[in-house]
């Protein structure tokens, strides 16, 4: 497993201006090393992959020693884009877990919100070849807020149109990790990458049945390729 194939993974994806893009990890404010715009990577059996220690994936700063500062400031320079450009993807900076859910609910119109906390994996997968081994569908695609922490309780928080949630096990060592990969569904075309440990995402209640195959039905060889077990 080498660098370049890091390089490979995320050349077609195009660097996004502001941290208010989901391309671009907040924590880092670097383009996640995990980017790829194959909407079928993650999903796919057998695919190799490897976090980047530069993600910062499972250790958040402290307060005062992340990029809080940096996204504020970056924050207070887009504020009129916003205003002239409705498409842009509203964000915010955000302290404590509370106040993250009430602007979820604010920018979803809805107070019946479900939260799903990305888990911290059972051993370290940063720098390890890593490979696709089982997929679970978590949220079917829809609009959402998605919540980075980027310094200890204070998140960089935007809502994001449209965006489909999957579990990916690995077995690095042995021992089964979850992953969750967002999938943002755009034109031209979608893009992909692991979410850090502590991430949240905010979604409107549904009954709506996850983590089954019915959902990618249209296609054999899609469904064949999604499910480590059957």
């Amino acid at each position: 497993f080498t660098v370049t194939f890091l390089v490979a993974l995320a050349a077609n994806v195009e660097q996004a201006a502001g941290w208010g893009t989901a391309t671009r990890g907040a924590r880092t404010m670097q383009d996640y090393s995990t980017l790829t715009n194959d909407y079928m990577y993650y999903k796919t059996l057998g695919n190799k992959f490897q976090i980047s220690p530069k993600d910062s994936f499972d250790f958040t700063p402290a307060l005062g020693y992340g990029s809080v500062q940096q996204l504020k400031d970056m924050q207070d320079k887009e504020t009129y884009q916003l205003e002239a450009n409705k498409e842009k993807e509203p964000h915010k900076i955000i302290s404590g877990s509370e106040e993250a859910a009430l602007w979820a609910e604010f920018m979803l119109q809805n107070t019946m919100l479900d939260k799903y906390e990305v888990p911290r994996p059972n051993e370290s997968l940063v720098a390890k070849e890593l490979s696709v081994d089982e997929v679970e569908l978590l949220l079917r695609p829809q609009d959402c807020v998605l919540c980075h922490e980027v310094e200890t309780e204070t998140f960089a928080c935007h809502r994001t149109d449209n965006v489909e949630i999957t579990k990916v096990i690995v077995h690095p060592e042995g021992k089964p990790s979850t992953l969750w990969v967002a999938c943002h569904i755009i034109e031209p075309e979608p893009f992909c990458h692991v979410l850090n440990v502590n991430d949240v995402v905010y979604s409107v209640q549904s009954e709506m049945p996850t983590g089954n195959m019915h959902y990618y039905e249209e296609s054999d060889e899609v469904q064949n390729s999604l499910w480590g077990h059957q």
